[in-house]
C-alpha cells in the first residue's frame, strides 16, 4: 500500500502492493483526486486472460476485509473476457482498444473510487486476509509510504515457490527511492493517458 498525495502506479511483479489516495486540492491528470475513506479499489487488467479472471475476481471477494470495489479494465481481448467479468453483478467492467498494461492501469486508477487501490493482474490471486492486514498496517502506522505483501508462484506444473520479504527488509530501487523522496510519477507513456 503507498500513502502519497498524487496517486501512482508502483512497479511491481506477482506481489501485493496497495495505493493510499490522500486527499487534495492538487489534480491528477486533470481531474481532482477525491475516494471513499476505507475502500480497496481493485484495478483488474486483462488481455486474453479469461480462463484466469474468474479465480482472480473471487479471491477478492473473498476477502475478510471486504469494503471494496472490483474494476476490470478490459484491454481489447478477443476471448471472452467480456463475457466473464460480466457474470458478476459488483464488478465494473471497462472495455477499450488494446492499449497495454499501463494504460489499462491507468484507466482503471482514474475510475476508481476507493481510498486504498490494487492493481491486480488478471492471472493472479490474493489470499483471503491480504486486505485486512495490509488496510490495518496502513492505518497503524500512518506515516508509511506503502505496504507490500508476499507472494507464491505457481509454476505450469504446480511447482510452488514462496517470495518472502525479510523484516527490516531495505528498498534500495531507485523507484522506491524516488517514492520516499516524493518525486511521484505515473508509470506512463504519454500516449497511455486517456484524453
Amino acid at each position: 500500500m503507498i500513502k502519497i498525495e498524487l496517486c501512482c502506479n508502483i512497479l511491481q511483479r506477482e506481489n501485493l502492493a496497495i495505493t493510499r489516495v490522500i486527499k487534495s486540492n492538487k489534480k491528477l491528470m486533470g481531474i481532482s483526486v477525491m475516494y471513499e475513506v476505507g475502500i480497496v479499489t481493485v484495478v483488474i487488467p486483462c488481455y486474453n486472460q479469461s480462463k484466469f479472471l474468474c479465480e482472480a475476481i473471487e479471491s477478492v471477494q473473498k476477502q475478510s476485509y471486504n469494503r471494496h470495489e472490483i474494476i476490470v479494465v478490459n484491454d481489447g481481448s478477443t476471448d471472452n473476457t467480456t463475457e466473464v467479468a460480466k457474470q458478476f453483478f459488483n464488478v465494473r467492467l471497462i472495455e477499450q482498444t488494446n492499449m497495454g498494461l499501463a494504460h489499462a492501469r491507468n484507466v482503471g486508477l482514474l475510475e476508481s473510487k476507493g481510498e486504498f487501490l490494487v492493481f491486480l493482474d488478471a492471472d493472479d490471486r490474493l489470499l483471503p486476509n491480504a486486505f485486512e492486514i495490509s488496510v490495518k498496517s496502513l492505518q497503524d502506522h500512518p506515516e508509511s509510504a506503502f505496504v507490500s505483501g508476499f507472494c507464491v508462484y505457481l509454476s505450469p506444473n504446480g511447482k510452488r515457490q514462496t517470495f518472502l520479504a525479510q523484516p527490516g527488509f531495505s528498498f534500495n530501487s531507485d523507484h522506491y527511492l524516488a517514492l520516499l523522496r516524493k518525486k511521484l510519477h505515473l508509470v506512463a507513456r504519454e500516449r497511455d493517458v486517456p484524453p
